[in-house]
């Protein structure tokens, strides 16, 4: 099944806080890797750097909860 998922970055501290926020969460993502029966279509950043959109298929909705429980501390999703 495919499902659209939305997400923006928690803003909500000093501007350097946040900064180190997304560097902490930049950091993690580049590590990342999608579970194996997981396919990502699409993936794209809005241009204010404010979020992003994926297009996301899996059998499995879990896998999508345990991806984004990982960076649930730096960004706001909608699934």
């Amino acid at each position: 099944m495919k499902y659209v998922m939305a997400w923006t970055t928690r803003i909500n501290s000093s501007g350097k806080d946040n900064e180190d926020s997304v560097r902490r969460a930049l950091q993690l993502f580049s590590k990342w890797q999608p579970p194996a029966g997981m396919m990502i279509h699409q993936f794209v950043g809005r241009v204010d750097a404010e979020g992003g959109f994926a297009v996301v298929e899996t059998d499995d909705p879990t896998e999508l909860l345990n991806s984004t429980g990982k960076f649930a501390p730096y960004n706001v999703f909608h699934i």
